[in-house]
C-alpha cells in the first residue's frame, strides 16, 4: 500500500520513503543523508531498510521509524540551525500518519547544499614566490598548492555539507623600492583572497584594480582538470600592463558517485610587463607571500565523513 492517513506503514512504504543507498531520488531520505550522488549526500551512515520487506505487509517498528525521522531532522537542523523538525515515534505509542513527511523530504533535498553553521577552520603554512626582471624584461612568477582529501567521495561530502576552500595573498614585499614593483604590491591588495564552495564562490575580498573576471557562479563541481581563471585583475597604475590571475582545477572524477576529484589545485600568477610591453626605466623585484585555507562543515548534526585535508 501507499503511505497514507489511516493505513499501516509497511516495509515497501518505508523503502519508498527512505530509499536504497543506490537510489538517488529527491524523494528519498538516504539521498541527502547517506552517500547520495554528485552534489547530494552527506556521507552519513545509511538508514537501514527492513530486512524482510519483501514479505507481504511487513510492519515497521517505532524504532526503525524513529531512525529515519531523526536522520531527516538532523539534515533539517544542519541546513537551518533551528526548529524541532518532525517528532519521532516512541516505542509503545501508536505511530500516527505524518502529512508533512513527503514535503519535508523534498525540502531537505532542495536545501541540501545549505548549512546554517560551519566547523573548524584550517590554514596552511605561508608560501612565497618571486617576480623579478631587469628594466627591459617581462617578469612572471606563480605559486601552486594542492589540497587533498582521502577520496573523491570525501571531497564530495566536504562540499555537500558546506565546506569551503580558498587561497589568499598575505602580502607582497617590494624588494627594490621601484614603482614597477609597487604595482604588483597593489595588485596583491586588489585581489585579497578567493573562496569557493560546492557550486558557487565568493567575490574576491580585495578592492580596486581593473577587474577582468571574478567568477561567483563556479564551485568545486564546475571545475575541471583544465585550470579555470576565477579572478583576473589588471593594474590601474602607470604600469597598466601588469596583472594577476587566480586559477583553480581538480584531478578529475575518482569514484562512481560523480565526485569531481579528491584534489583541488590552487594557483596564483603575477605578471609584470610594464607599460607598452616593456618598461624602460624600472626593474621589478617582489616576493608574493600567500597561503591556502579551508573551513570544515559543522559536526553537531553530522558526523565527520569528509576526513581531513592535507596540503602539498
Amino acid at each position: 500500500m501507499t503511505y497514507a492517513q489511516g493505513g499501516e506503514i509497511i516495509g515497501y512504504d518505508f523503502e519508498n520513503l527512505v530509499g536504497q543507498v543506490s537510489q538517488h531520488g529527491p524523494d528519498k531520505i538516504n539521498t541527502v543523508w547517506s552517500s547520495g550522488y554528485n552534489n547530494a549526500g552527506y556521507g552519513q551512515t545509511a538508514i537501514p531498510l527492513i530486512p524482510d520487506r519483501t514479505t507481504t505487509n511487513t510492519i515497521v517498528t517505532a524504532t526503525q521509524w524513529a531512525t529515519a525521522i531523526n536522520a531527516l531532522n538532523n539534515s533539517y537542523l544542519h541546513q537551518t540551525g533551528s526548529g524541532t523538525g518532525i517528532s519521532p515515534p516512541t516505542a509503545g505509542i501508536p505511530i500516527t500518519y505524518i502529512s508533512t513527511l513527503a514535503s519535508a523530504i523534498q525540502t531537505s533535498y532542495t536545501n541540501r547544499l545549505s548549512s546554517a553553521s560551519s566547523g573548524s577552520s584550517g590554514t596552511s603554512s605561508n608560501y612565497s614566490f618571486g617576480v623579478t626582471a631587469d628594466w627591459d624584461q617581462i617578469g612572471v612568477g606563480s605559486g601552486t598548492r594542492t589540497l587533498t582529501w582521502s577520496s573523491g567521495d570525501a571531497a564530495r561530502y566536504f562540499f555537500n555539507a558546506g565546506g569551503v576552500v580558498g587561497i589568499r595573498v598575505v602580502s607582497v614585499t617590494n624588494n627594490d623600492g621601484t614603482g614597477r614593483s609597487q604595482s604588483l604590491v597593489t595588485l596583491g591588495s586588489n585581489f585579497g583572497q578567493k573562496t569557493i564552495g560546492a557550486m558557487t564562490g565568493a567575490p574576491r575580498s580585495g578592492t580596486g584594480g581593473s577587474v577582468l573576471s571574478d567568477l561567483t557562479d563556479k564551485g568545486y563541481y564546475q571545475l575541471s582538470t583544465t585550470p579555470l581563471i576565477l579572478t583576473a585583475i589588471d593594474s590601474t597604475s602607470y604600469y597598466n600592463s601588469d596583472y594577476m590571475v587566480c586559477r583553480f582545477s581538480t584531478n578529475g572524477t575518482q569514484g562512481s558517485l560523480r565526485d569531481n576529484g579528491n584534489q583541488l589545485i590552487l594557483n596564483l600568477e603575477f605578471d609584470s610587463a610594464g607599460t607598452g610591453g616593456f618598461q624602460v626605466d624600472d626593474t621589478v623585484n617582489v616576493t608574493v607571500n600567500y597561503n591556502v585555507y579551508w573551513v570544515y562543515p559543522e559536526s553537531t548534526y553530522l558526523s565527520n565523513s569528509w576526513g581531513s585535508i592535507s596540503v602539498s
